[in-house]
């Protein structure tokens, strides 16, 4: 799989909420995209197709419940596990290629990741269980 990318909204959100400039610090909404596009750093929320599958809907990471580890130049900070919940289906096949975070507050596309290769939901339902990693390296 990829790196998670932050977008330059998502930079400039992790930066105003670090140095306090924020009143509120968001929480993230995680969803699925179904359309194949790998990450760039100048994405918007326009550019993913969410999943519309019966039975999904977005996850809210834990963010109380992270856990933040260090090394020499970057943090990885890890987010308890969230599932999301696929009903069986007729068809076509849907195939998600990765997920995306929006803040709760502006809704600005904060960080995605794609799936390599894409993750093809089966007919029947299915579960996808995804632990949240994000690294933050310094310079």
């Amino acid at each position: 799989m990829a790196t998670p990318v932050l977008t330059r909204a998502g930079m400039r959100r992790l930066a105003e909420v670090a140095c306090g400039t924020v009143g509120a610090i968001p929480f993230q909404k995680m969803r699925l995209y179904v359309n194949d596009v790998y990450p760039g750093i100048d994405m918007k929320l326009t550019d993913l197709v969410e999943c519309t599958l019966a039975g999904y809907v977005q996850q809210f990471p834990n963010g109380a419940a992270a856990v933040i580890t260090d090394d020499i130049n970057q943090c990885l900070v890890t987010y308890p596990p969230v599932t999301f919940t696929f009903n069986a289906y007729a068809g076509p096949q849907v195939v998600i290629h990765g997920w995306y975070l929006c803040d709760s507050i502006a809704s600005n596309l904060t960080g995605m990741r794609y799936f390599e290769p894409g993750i093809a939901i089966p007919l029947a339902g299915s579960t996808m269980v995804i632990t949240l990693e994000l690294p933050v390296r310094g310079g």
